[in-house]
């Protein structure tokens, strides 16, 4: 019998792979493995599209809100005072992560796929 972990293992490209080769159960359709086996490859993927845009919200996004914010010059009435001066990084994380979050941005599908590639180990 196979165990999830090595399912994972041998079969990385997904739930249709491992399900055409996965063994068989007497009688029964072994669909408790198989949807063990589709969760864990939805929780990769998810995973990394987690990373992914919360590294292109860090290293993109986020200094680039960092750099509007800073670059007003707003007199004292108007002027960030030491709250905001002191919490608007924070508050530049949040946003940059919802950018990143709601939109469609390519740069994260491409690091989503680079992520989620197989090793290449030469045999192909």
């Amino acid at each position: 019998m196979i165990d999830v972990q090595n399912a994972i293992e041998l079969y990385p490209t997904g739930l249709r792979t491992a399900q055409s080769t996965l063994p068989r159960q007497r009688g029964s359709s072994n669909r408790f493995g198989d949807l063990l086996v589709g969760a864990l490859h939805r929780t990769q993927q998810s995973d990394a599209r987690v990373a992914a845009s919360q590294l292109v919200a860090s290293a993109f996004i986020e200094p680039a809100l960092a750099s509007l914010r800073e670059g007003t010059f707003a007199e004292p009435p108007f002027a960030a005072g030491f709250v905001e001066r002191r919490f608007a990084p924070l508050l530049d994380l949040q946003i940059a992560d919802r950018i990143t979050a709601s939109a469609n941005f390519p740069l994260v599908d491409l690091i989503v796929r680079w992520l989620l590639q197989e090793p290449d180990d030469g045999t192909r």
